[in-house]
């Protein structure tokens, strides 16, 4: 039986902040950031599998395709330049701008927590939240604020996070093509938790696993 366009909105934007609870959770009380990563991984890869089989043209309406490639990949691309350098410029003031060998695999593997990242983010809350609120207006803050909110108590991450999604999320709404945004979220988050954050999200992923 096919479920009705706004009962699938609400049910998959409610899905997403659960998510995002979860998250919360799992880091800040069980200090399990792998797991987390391991089981949001297995239930949303399951679920983009389920759905699919059902309507393969979803990969395209979500953003996993071709189309919106190339306007999007420039705004990101100037987002990533930017961001990177006032990142560096942070990271000196702070004290906290150092290079750490484990940054090299975090740069490599975490635009794939990234994209299952922009993907909740964009294809689940801030394309469903288009369609269920009466205006974009104010789809963009409430999608934005929601994100950010899930890296709180950490205020800082929870500021950065909240201005790349107040970035993102117009760019995906108007182009809606996923892939530059996942990496170059997943190239930024890698570079604050180094630069600015002064943390190992390598060594804490490995900690949580042991």
């Amino acid at each position: 039986m096919k479920v009705p366009l706004e009962r699938r909105a609400l049910g998959e934007a409610a899905a997403v902040i659960t998510t995002g609870l979860l998250h919360l959770f799992f880091e800040e009380v069980l200090h399990a950031k792998g797991p987390f990563i391991l089981l949001a991984g297995i239930c949303w890869g399951t679920y983009l599998v389920l759905s699919i089989r059902k309507d393969p043209r979803l990969p395209r309406e979500w953003g996993f395709g071709k189309a919106g490639l190339g306007p999007t990949a420039r705004w990101a691309g100037g987002i990533l330049l930017a961001g990177a350098a006032l990142l560096a410029l942070a990271g000196a003031l702070r004290g906290t701008l150092s290079w750490n060998p484990h940054l090299l695999p975090i740069l490599l593997l975490y635009p794939i927590w990234g994209l299952l990242q922009q993907f909740l983010l964009q294809a689940l809350l801030a394309r469903n939240l288009d369609r269920l609120l009466p205006s974009r207006r104010w789809t963009v803050p409430a999608a934005s604020l929601l994100f950010a909110g899930v890296h709180l108590p950490d205020f800082l991450l929870a500021g950065a996070t909240l201005l790349l999604a107040l970035l993102f999320v117009p760019i995906y709404l108007r182009h809606r093509n996923l892939y530059p945004l996942g990496v170059v979220h997943g190239l930024l988050g890698a570079l604050a938790y180094f630069w600015v954050l002064g943390r190992d999200p390598w060594m804490e992923i490995l900690a949580s696993l042991g």
